[in-house]
């Protein structure tokens, strides 16, 4: 079965239905079953979520997938980080940094390209496809 046990803790009515919808569909796509906390908004909806008692289950810290972030976010670059010491951070360089820390950590099978925007038009990718 697979969850969202923060349900109501992260974020605002938008992000709720966004943080459903994608487990949900990942529970879909690999033939599981989906279950969630008590919601205080499904009271609103025609269909309610099917709400599910949340013991006995392997919890995975929300780190273990959302690591880049929050290792390069607000630091300087050449100074904080051991990625830039000797490497100037421009955004070709920052997405084949966080490209080769991901790949790592995916397995070879999934494909994986990173989008660095520096601004709304001016965007870069690795790998090039």
């Amino acid at each position: 079965m697979i969850t969202f046990s923060k349900l109501e803790k992260k974020g605002h009515l938008g992000n709720q239905l966004f943080q459903i919808a994608s487990t949900i569909g990942i529970a879909k796509s690999n033939g599981q079953e989906f279950g969630f906390p008590k919601w205080s908004y499904n009271f609103y909806f025609q269909n309610e979520l099917p709400v599910e008692k949340l013991e006995n289950f392997e919890v995975y810290k929300e780190e273990t997938f959302h690591f880049t972030a929050k290792k390069f976010d607000h630091k300087n670059l050449n100074l904080d980080t051991v990625e830039f010491k000797n490497l100037n951070p421009s955004a070709e360089n920052i997405v084949v940094v966080i490209y080769t820390i991901l790949r790592a950590k995916i397995e070879s099978g999934f494909d994986l390209q990173i989008r660095l925007y520096e601004t709304e038009r001016n965007f870069v990718e690795y790998p090039a496809i």
